[in-house]
C-alpha cells in the first residue's frame, strides 16, 4: 500500500513539473527569439587551403561553423585558451575537461561533499548542450538539469534536485523559460520551483531573474574568465566581456582576484584560475 502511495505521489510531482513546461509552452516565444539574424564575426578555418581568415556571419550558423573549427573573434584575437583549472579558496581544486570540439565536458572537484559535486556536460548528436549532471563519484545525483531546444537556442529547462538516475524520485524540481537579447545572451529567467513538503508536493517560489549588459558583441574579443566559451558564459549566466582580476595572463584572461569569487554557476569561491593556451584539448 506504502508503494502505491509513493507512486501516486511522485505521479503527482511529475505532472506538477510537466504541467509548467506545458505552461511555459504556452508563452508568447517571439522575444525567446529576438532577432534570429544577428551577426558576429568567427575565425573561418579553411581546410582545404589551410588557412584561415575572419568572416562574419549570422550567429545562428554558429553550431556549424564550430564543428568544423573555426573560433569566435577575428583571426588575430582569436585564442585557443581553455581553462584549466580552478583552486578554491579553501585550497580545493576544480579541474577542467573538455569534448573533442573543444566544449566541457567535466568539471571535477577534488574535494566532493554536500553542494560540491563533479559536474558533467552532456550533448546530443548536434554537439547542443542537453543536460548537466552534479553527480557524486559513488553515491548518485545531487541535481539534474535538462535543456529543451526552439531553432537552436535554449527556451526551457527542468531541474531535479536529489534525484533518483531515473527520475523515478526526486526531492524537487524547477521549470524555467529564458528571454535572450539581440547578442543571444540571456537578459531573463523565469522559474517555478516545487518541493516536498510532508509528503506532498507544492510550488515553493515563482521569481524572475534579469540580466543587463552593455550593448556589444560579447563574443568578439571576449576575456571573461570562461575564456569565451559559449557553453561556461551560458550555463554561468555571465556574458560580460572582461572580469575584474589582480593579475592577467599573456592573452588577457583573469588569473587571481583579490577576493574570493563565486563564479561557476555561483556555486564555487574562486581564488584564481589556470588556462592552457596552447590550442590542446584536455579530455577525460
Amino acid at each position: 500500500m506504502k508503494g502505491i502511495v509513493l507512486l501516486f505521489m511522485i505521479s503527482i510531482f511529475l505532472f506538477s513539473c510537466k504541467k509548467n513546461l506545458s505552461e511555459f509552452d504556452q508563452l508568447s516565444s517571439s522575444s525567446n527569439l529576438k532577432n534570429k539574424h544577428a551577426r558576429i564575426v568567427v575565425c573561418h578555418y579553411d581546410s582545404k587551403k589551410g588557412t584561415s581568415h575572419s568572416i562574419t556571419i549570422d550567429a545562428n550558423a554558429w553550431p556549424a561553423h564550430q564543428a568544423h573549427g573555426d573560433v569566435l573573434g577575428n583571426c588575430s584575437e582569436g585564442t585557443p585558451c581553455r581553462i584549466v583549472s580552478i583552486n578554491e579558496e579553501y585550497g580545493d581544486r576544480l579541474d577542467f575537461y573538455y569534448t573533442s570540439w573543444g566544449d566541457p565536458e567535466l568539471m571535477d572537484i577534488q574535494d566532493e561533499g554536500t553542494a560540491r559535486t563533479d559536474i558533467f556536460f552532456k550533448y546530443d548528436n548536434q554537439k547542443r548542450l542537453v543536460e548537466l549532471q552534479e553527480r557524486y563519484r559513488e553515491n548518485g545525483f545531487e541535481g539534474i538539469k535538462r535543456f529543451y531546444y526552439e531553432a537552436d537556442k535554449v527556451v526551457k529547462d527542468s531541474i531535479f534536485i536529489f534525484p533518483a538516475s531515473d527520475l523515478s524520485w526526486f526531492y524537487a524540481c524547477e521549470v524555467g523559460k529564458y528571454l535572450y537579447d539581440n547578442y543571444d545572451r540571456i537578459i531573463e529567467y523565469n522559474f517555478i520551483r516545487y518541493s516536498t513538503v510532508f509528503g506532498g508536493f507544492d510550488e515553493e517560489m515563482r521569481d524572475t531573474l534579469r540580466y543587463n549588459y552593455p550593448s556589444e558583441d560579447p563574443y568578439t574579443g571576449n576575456r571573461n574568465y570562461s575564456a569565451g566559451n559559449r557553453v561556461l558564459m551560458f550555463v554561468n549566466k555571465d556574458y560580460n566581456k572582461t572580469t575584474e582580476a589582480v593579475s592577467y595572463n599573456d592573452f588577457g584572461y583573469p588569473t587571481k582576484f583579490s577576493d574570493t569569487q563565486n563564479l561557476f554557476m555561483a556555486g564555487y569561491p574562486v581564488r584564481d584560475i589556470q588556462y592552457d593556451c596552447s590550442g590542446s584539448v584536455k579530455t577525460k
